[in-house]
C-alpha cells in the first residue's frame, strides 16, 4: 500500500491557517479545536516538505530489514537482488557485519564484502548491502 503525501505549499498552508483564524475569532471555533487544526496543518506542511528518511526510501524501494526467524539477534535484508543475513558481533569490541558463512549466503554477497567486514551500527551495514544491491542492477 502506497502512501500518497500531499505536497503543501508555503502559501497553501498560510491561507489555511488564515481561513483557520478567521473561523476561531468568529466563534465559529473553539480555542481547544484550533490548536489542534493547526498543529495539524503545521504538521501536514512539514511532513509534505522534509526529505524523506533512508528507511523511508528503502521502504518505498520495497526493500525489507526484518528480524531473521532462524536465529536470535540476526536480521534480514531483503533487496531486489539479494537476500543477506546481518548480525551484531563482539569480541573486545562490538561491531556489525554480513553474515558470510551462513550456508545458503549469496556468493555476490560473500565475494562482495570478504575484504571489508566491519560496521560500527546496523544502519551502516544496512546502507552497505543496499549500495551493493542497487550496483547489481547496473
Amino acid at each position: 500500500m502506497e502512501q500518497i503525501i500531499e505536497v503543501m505549499t508555503f502559501e497553501e498552508t498560510t491561507d489555511q491557517i488564515e481561513i483557520l483564524n478567521t473561523s476561531y475569532r468568529n466563534g465559529k471555533i473553539g480555542r481547544a479545536d484550533y490548536l489542534k487544526k493547526h498543529k495539524a496543518i503545521l504538521y501536514k506542511y512539514d511532513k509534505a516538505n522534509r526529505p524523506m528518511t533512508f528507511a523511508e526510501r528503502i521502504r518505498k524501494e520495497g526493500i525489507t530489514v526484518s528480524r531473521s526467524k532462524k536465529y536470535v539477534g540476526w536480521y534480514e535484508f531483503k533487496g531486489k537482488n539479494i537476500t543477506a543475513s546481518l548480525s551484531q558481533e563482539s569480541c573486545e569490541t562490538t561491531w556489525w557485519e554480513v553474515n558470510l558463512w551462513d550456508d545458503d549466503a549469496d556468493q555476490r554477497v560473500v565475494d562482495h564484502f570478504d575484504s571489508y567486514n566491519h560496521f560500527d551500527t546496523k544502519g551502516d551495514v544496512v546502507y552497505a548491502l543496499y549500495e551493493f544491491d542497487k550496483s547489481l542492477n547496473k
